[in-house]
Order: structure tokens, then C-alpha cells, then sequence
């Protein structure tokens, strides 16, 4: 069931500079908050699929002080899911800076399924979110307070543009993990599909260390 949207009201007038910078500073300052539960769901455009594909962040659990994010990202023509379990000590988390990652291969029908693998940290590939945050950050100077709608709601978010990627970036501290919008000129990108606050693991069972790892 769609969660309800908390829809952020614009104060009448800012939208200077700082109005916008001032929505987001966690997120550029590594402290935006976190908690465990907390999920968003995206719809993005997939090369050769007429269908959007969608993904799941979600916090699914702490350790030693950090906390548990799962990526699980639908595989195109309904091959399962693929997904990946990060232990991150904050968000957006720099990179390199994974603890842990473990990862659960789709479930084939009519072929055993194969345990979820632990993975050297060092082996995870920049992710979707964090890594465009980081980039937005570079850009703060250029964003504009501006109002987005998505299919989660509308939405007083920070518009800026990632040069690098040649796509705009819409950010909102009233949404988990920051991401509203993220579409290059075209349109196609990714957007806010839903989003709460009581995920729930998607992988349970034991983890294996994958072949080398043994003895780390």
C-alpha cells in the first residue's frame, strides 16, 4: 500500500540561494539522518525496456554503530531481484568507506538457489544514490528551490544540475536518503516511487564468505 506523502510547504518567497542550500546541508555534510526501517522506492528508465524497473533502498538493521542498507534492484523481463546489504556508517557514505557488503543473486525457478555471499567491501561498484549526492554537493552553488512531482507526491525540493552526468538532480530532506528526481534532458533517469519507515529485511538467511575470503 502507498504510504502517505509528507509534502514539505514552501515558505512564500525563498527562494534565495541559502533558502535551497539550507534544505539539504545534511546531506552534503555526511550527517543527514538515518533510521532503521526507513525505505524509498524508484522507478528508473532501463536501456531497450518499454517498462521503468524499480529498486529499494532501505536501513534493515544495525551493527557496532553502523547500519545495515539493502539495495535490491528488480532484474528486467521478471527474473527475480538482485540484492546487495551494505554495513555504512552514515549517509551519503564516501566512497570506499563500506564496512561490509554481502550480495544475494536473483532466485531462478527450477535451479537451487544459491546462499547470500559475502564480498570484499573494496569489490563494491559506486552506487546509484550516494555517489550522485556527492556530485550535486560540488554543484550546491547552482541549485533553486523549486516544487517536483513524482509519482510519491509533490515535493519542495533543491533542483541542481550534475554537469558530469549531463542530468538534473532533485533533492528534499522530507524523503529517505535525499533522492526525489535524478532525469537527464530527455526525461529518463529515475524517480520517487514511494517511500516509510518499516522495511523489513529482503535477505534472511546465513551468509557465505565468497572462495578467498576465508581467512579475512
Amino acid at each position: 500500500m502507498r504510504n502517505s506523502v509528507l509534502v514539505l510547504v514552501s515558505i512564500l518567497g525563498m527562494t534565495c540561494l541559502g533558502a535551497a542550500a539550507s534544505d539539504v546541508s545534511g546531506l552534503c555534510s555526511g550527517s543527514a539522518s538515518l533510521s532503521n526501517g526507513q525505505w524509498a522506492r524508484y522507478a528508473a528508465d532501463a536501456p531497450f525496456m518499454k517498462e521503468k524497473v524499480e529498486s529499494r533502498y532501505a536501513i534493515v538493521g544495525t551493527e557496532a554503530g553502523h547500519y545495515w542498507m539493502e539495495f535490491e534492484a528488480a532484474m528486467p523481463m521478471g527474473n527475480g531481484a538482485m540484492i546487495f546489504k551494505f554495513l555504512i556508517s552514515g549517509w551519503p557514505f564516501p566512497e570506499g568507506s563500506i564496512k561490509r557488503a554481502i550480495m544475494q543473486m536473483p532466485r531462478i525457478p527450477g535451479i537451487d538457489s544459491i546462499p547470500p555471499m559475502e564480498m570484499p567491501p573494496s569489490g563494491v561498484q559506486k552506487d546509484n544514490l550516494s555517489e550522485p549526492i556527492r556530485m550535486a554537493c560540488e554543484e550546491m552553488e547552482k541549485g533553486v528551490q523549486e516544487s517536483v512531482t513524482v509519482p510519491a507526491g509533490t515535493f519542495s525540493a533543491t533542483r541542481i544540475p550534475l554537469r558530469r552526468l549531463g542530468k538534473d538532480i532533485w533533492l528534499s530532506s522530507s524523503v529517505p536518503f535525499g533522492i526525489v528526481k535524478l532525469v537527464d534532458a530527455d526525461d529518463k533517469g529515475m524517480e520517487l516511487i514511494a517511500f516509510g519507515s518499516d522495511a523489513k529485511p529482503a535477505i534472511t538467511e546465513m551468509s557465505q564468505k565468497l572462495p578467498g575470503m576465508e581467512q579475512q
